[in-house]
């Protein structure tokens, strides 16, 4: 009833439930960063040199054999992800394909066998299918654990139609939890509180008494330790994990407890990192403000016993269960930090982790501060979605003030600012953002989309092509230099790097977008609605593709189309970004007059929005009106 995960990050819990060991140990401390050592024994090796056929299904690419976690399976199945690049775009290996492929799998497997099955679906974004939205109305989180349970009672069934049930052991537990705005915390990995590091852990089985609860604190590297008692293998060299087989056999283990970590916090955002330690009464948590919470009076853990003068108990608590953590700390290993290849580090991020290819600057800021400038920055990131630059900016430059090392941060305020009519001071934060990480194909080519919108056509070739050079696997790159091939008149290479881009990111709306944007600039709309239909198909609730779909249909003569899209995007000439590009849209399809009185009534609206101001005074000069 109170087993803990040892970190709140998917890879290195993973790496802990198979080796028994704790991160310092084995030295995985984060999704992407570190490989587990081919030197670490794990629990599917054990069994393989036992006589145990194993094969594994994972259901996301932060599992990917590469990760170190491929040691002693005979068969990993960790291909066909559906993913994305687009830093919320979520899309991974549905349950209904993992639970398919581990049905596959089953029949091949003769006994003695070992079988992982990993579902990733319960992770944000969640989007269950529809019959089981329908069941958990406004609550998709509900709705992703039903479906996911559902699919793993197919396997489940599998077993016991074939007779192997009854002499199977089945496990199910989870590798974190998830916060649902607890604590200022959205999700996991950064918050380290029961919601993200308590998790079920149930174990079923010949030979185990039905029904029966434990209440000791337990952790996930007991697990491994566990089963190859069960098993009557031999027991992992250097586990910290200890078997819980006493507990239902008369001869429990003695009470201990469960540390926790999570270095993602320094390592995304150069914060502080997190140790903890959980006994059966408290959580204490190393922090620069450090935290120790009485759980039997406290459970949602609100009242910090060691905040402001804390009383003699909490010192002498806070004190022992430091001792614990440091001597866990003690085993530490070198942390090797691998290069991250940019089509990893995109799928990474498609899924919602923030992981860097490059050492972020420590600030040491401490993650409760952190957490609250990270939700301004989704805050920020909802206005910009719905046409509202203005909120954006401010909660931008807020969270700038404490992390001003985001290049990420660096590249939406750029974008609010362009939004806004102030090109200039955009250019600069997304040249920041280059600097920050000039290894990324993808904010070169945002710079490089800025520069083309004002007017720096030569600059935003450079920055294409240097995207291109530096990150081929960039879908952005792929499309910048269709951008530059088409210019230049190559319409056979412009169609192969359109190609391969869509290739790069075959689900992901915002490339369709980037490519139709681009050829909406070159002046061909014919090229760009095709994109933006399907880009609609992908994400039919995405404002800003509604907005470029008005641009399109004006530009391609065909206005009296676009009345449902801005029936999605609200009125056409609140925003003076989208306005500009819609009367320019008015005006290449000829209708000239209409462009103008247009330009007018949106000087008048947003007086202080420059390209409003030089775009009527070009189309006036054009027209030859003062």
């Amino acid at each position: 009833e109170n087993a803990m995960a040892s970190v709140p990050i998917t890879l290195p819990s993973h790496a802990s439930l198979m080796t028994g060991q704790h991160p310092p140990r084995h030295g995985v401390r984060h999704n992407g960063l570190h490989r587990l050592s081919d030197q670490s024994k794990t629990l599917a090796e054990v069994l393989a040199d036992g006589g145990y056929q194993t094969g594994a299904v994972v259901g996301a690419v932060v599992l990917a054999g590469e990760t170190g976690l491929r040691q002693g399976f005979a068969h990993y199945d960790d291909a066909g992800s559906r993913l994305a690049t687009e830093e919320s775009g979520f899309l991974e290996r549905p349950a209904i394909e993992v639970s398919d492929r581990a049905l596959a799998l089953l029949r091949e497997l003769s006994e003695p066998f070992f079988l992982w099955v990993h579902y990733y679906d319960p992770h944000e974004d969640w989007r269950a299918p529809a019959a089981w939205s329908k069941r958990f109305v406004n609550r998709p989180y509900d709705a992703e654990i039903a479906y996911t349970d559902a699919q793993l009672g197919r396997v489940l069934r599998a077993l016991e139609s074939d007779g192997r049930l009854g002499r199977t052991l089945v496990v199910l537990t989870s590798d974190h939890g998830e916060s649902l705005g607890e604590h200022g915390d959205r999700t996991h990995s950064y918050g380290f509180h029961e919601t993200t590091l308590h998790v079920p852990l149930m174990i079923v089985g010949p030979d185990i008494p039905a029904g029966k609860r434990v209440v000791d604190v337990v952790s996930l590297v007991d697990l491994a330790p566990t089963l190859l008692a069960l098993t009557g293998m031999k027991p992992l060299a250097n586990a910290d994990g200890r078997s819980l087989q006493g507990f239902w056999t008369g001869s429990p283990p003695p009470h201990f407890g469960a540390y926790s970590e999570t270095l993602a916090t320094r390592l995304d955002h150069g914060w502080a990192p997190l140790h903890s330690w959980r006994s059966s009464t408290h959580r204490c948590v190393q922090s620069p403000r450090p935290e120790l919470y009485e759980l039997a009076d406290d459970p949602d853990e609100m009242h910090n016993l060691l905040r402001g003068k804390p009383m003699g108990d909490a010192r002498v608590l806070a004190v022992e269960y430091q001792k614990n953590i440091d001597d866990v700390m003690s085993h530490e290993i070198a942390q090797d930090r691998q290069t991250v290849d940019a089509s990893m580090l995109r799928r990474l991020q498609s899924l919602g982790y923030a992981v860097t290819a490059h050492e972020v600057e420590r600030n040491d800021l401490d993650p409760k501060d952190g957490l609250r400038l990270l939700d301004r920055y989704y805050q920020a990131v909802t206005h910009l979605k719905n046409g509202e630059p203005v909120p954006a900016r401010r909660l931008f430059e807020e969270v700038l003030a404490g992390m001003p090392g985001s290049a990420l941060t660096h590249s939406q305020l750029a974008r609010a600012l362009a939004e806004m009519g102030e090109p200039e001071a955009a250019l600069e934060h997304a040249r920041l953002a280059v600097d920050l990480v000039p290894d990324s194909g993808q904010q070169l080519a945002r710079l490089a989309m800025l520069e083309l919108q004002t007017g720096r056509v030569a600059a935003a070739a450079q920055h294409f092509d240097q995207a291109h050079t530096q990150d081929p696997a960039s879908p952005q790159a792929q499309a910048g230099v269709m951008w530059n091939a088409a210019r230049s008149g190559d319409e056979e290479a412009a169609q192969r790097h359109e190609a391969r881009a869509l290739e790069l990111d075959p689900d992901g709306w915002k490339t369709r977008q980037l490519l139709a944007m681009l050829w909406i600039q070159l002046g061909r709309p014919d090229r760009a609605w095709p994109l933006i239909e399907a880009a609609l198909k992908l994400r039919p609730e995405e404002k800003d593709l509604h907005r470029d779909a008005v641009v399109t249909l004006v530009q391609l003569g065909r206005a009296e189309e676009t009345a449902r899209h801005l029936a999605v995007t609200g009125q056409a000439l609140a925003s003076p970004s989208f306005s500009n590009r819609l009367i320019i849209a008015h005006a290449r399809a000829g209708d000239t007059q209409r462009a103008v009185t247009l330009f007018e009534t949106i000087v008048e609206r947003h007086p202080g929005y420059e390209p409003a101001k030089r775009n009527l005074a070009s189309l006036l000069q054009r027209i030859n009106r003062p």
